[in-house]
């Protein structure tokens, strides 16, 4: 499978951008073959990745689903305290299963993703795009150091052997996420295939997320599991000075004091405060990926939560620079969980249901149902940088502007609970959402 690997340098920006992988249509069954591995044998389809949609047309395009999905975790309460999601790999994973959805299903997903599965694929080919010159842009941090970016974005797709997947489910899979097939045989080794699973998801991330699925999770009547893995490491335009970093107190959501590094750096950037909140724009290498902060006022956390969103994160990106005095934690956090409360939180429970139509994968209506979608996300901040990964895997079953004003001086402090989104500056497609509650919890 090609992968979406943006790693740096004109040849794989342009692998990135130009035709997907190898041969064949059609799942063959393979009865000579030893699949207790799990790793089977890797079908292809020739297909060109295109979208139709400009930057503009795809900006903010998942920022106001990032934010629902976040909250509803969130709210779910499967992870309290410090809570990460990748809009950007949920949205893959799930819209990849959208190709086969037919019906009041394929509506389903239209509600859930706002769109049709076409526009979603073309609106993350077109992020992927601008993704892809942010990392060729990365090479030199704002000291002239040389630095590298990396965002590597891969799908694939593992099915059960002998399974009569339709052609031109695959044909859409390579046409719109670049994603190959593997065959497997979840009916009599589905611990072989699951540990095959892992080791391709830790491999992408760079064993970040050693672990997506866990024990149990795929079983003798698993059929197919479609699986985004993201992986991302990048330098501060302008790193902080570790000698400036120094002990401080952090005030969690919950007024609690803590004790943490504080990182300090003077650096003129993007710039917006607004009922109850304040926000920067802290831009990687190259300034086309970049971290904005959202510091709600302490006694307001959760009504500042509340308004995340499109609006919110646009309303930052397109603000005036300031002169910015920043005090910020270096943190990690990490969150796994099952997305099915919070899909349902969102308005599609139904998707777990055992009436759904997935016969544009395989079968008729009722033949395929989603047992689960399995989600975690890691992240680790500090001087030099931010490297995060995301996994997400969906379980199928049977059954010219003027001349810029001299910028004005804030100090943002960012001493108490915060929120933070990771985007590309040009579509502003969130890769990672998060909050930070205390940033020594992990």
């Amino acid at each position: 499978m090609r992968r979406r690997d943006f790693l740096g340098g004109a040849g794989l920006l342009l692998a990135a951008l130009a035709t997907g992988c190898g041969s064949t249509a059609g799942l063959p069954s393979r009865p000579a073959e030893d699949l207790s591995s799990g790793e089977g044998s890797l079908l292809k389809i020739d297909a060109a990745r295109r979208s139709t949609l400009t930057d503009e047309q795809a900006r903010g395009r998942f920022a106001d689903f990032g934010a629902d999905l976040f909250r509803a975790v969130v709210a779910a309460g499967a992870t309290p305290g410090n809570t990460l999601v990748s809009p950007y790999s949920v949205v893959s994973a799930l819209g990849m299963t959208a190709l086969g959805a037919r019906a009041a299903t394929l509506d389903l997903f239209r509600d859930l993703l706002g769109g049709d599965p076409t526009e979603v694929a073309a609106a993350l080919t077109t992020a992927d795009a601008a993704l892809a010159a942010a990392v060729a842009a990365g090479t030199r941090d704002g000291m002239g150091k040389k630095v590298q970016t990396a965002v590597d974005a891969a799908n694939m797709i593992w099915a059960q052997s002998g399974y009569d997947v339709r052609p031109e489910f695959l044909q859409a899979l390579a046409e719109g996420y670049a994603a190959g097939m593997r065959v497997t045989d979840f009916v009599a080794a589905p611990e072989g295939a699951r540990r095959a699973i892992n080791a391709w998801v830790s491999e992408r991330t760079h064993e970040l997320i050693p672990t997506l699925l866990p024990d149990g999770s795929i079983t003798d009547i698993t059929r197919m599991v479609l699986v985004n893995a993201l992986y991302l490491k990048a330098s501060w335009h302008l790193p902080f000075d570790e000698d400036s970093t120094a002990p401080g107190t952090f005030i969690s959501a919950a007024g609690a004091a803590v004790q943490t590094d504080l990182m300090h750096r003077v650096l003129t950037s993007g710039y917006a405060e607004g009922d109850g909140w304040q926000a920067a724009v802290l831009p990687y290498a190259g300034r086309d990926l970049a971290m904005t902060v959202v510091l709600p006022e302490e006694a307001r956390f959760d009504e500042v939560g509340a308004a995340l969103g499109k609006g919110l994160l646009l309303e930052v990106a397109d603000a005036p620079d300031a002169e910015i005095t920043l005090t910020f934690p270096s943190f990690e956090s990490r969150t796994a969980v099952s997305l099915q409360d919070a899909l349902g939180a969102l308005g599609a429970g139904d998707l777990f249901a055992d009436d759904i139509d997935l016969s544009g994968i395989a079968g008729k209506p009722g033949d395929l149902v989603i047992g689960d979608v399995i989600h975690e996300a890691r992240i680790i901040v500090d001087e030099k940088g931010t490297e995060a990964a995301a996994a997400t895997a969906v379980l199928v079953e049977a059954g010219s502007a003027p001349p810029p004003a001299e910028p004005r001086k804030v100090d943002l402090v960012v001493d108490h609970a915060f929120y933070y989104v990771i985007h590309d500056t040009a579509t502003a497609t969130p890769l990672f959402v998060g909050q930070v509650i205390d940033p020594t919890a992990g």
